[in-house]
């Protein structure tokens, strides 16, 4: 394959990906992290954090 296929190739991936994003809209961080299986990481997005994005 071409790097020009490859970049073809990626550049499809990522659109098919932001047309799935559009629209999405968590009701918390902590939504959003359960949605991506983002569980360990979440307290990066908690009041734990300091701010509160509720």
């Amino acid at each position: 394959m071409s790097s020009n296929a490859v970049i073809q190739r990626k550049l499809e991936v990522f659109d098919t990906t932001l047309n799935k994003l559009r629209g999405y809209l968590p009701v918390s961080y902590e939504k959003l992290c359960e949605d991506w299986g983002l569980q360990k990481n979440c307290r990066a997005f908690s009041s734990d954090s300091g701010r509160n994005y509720d």
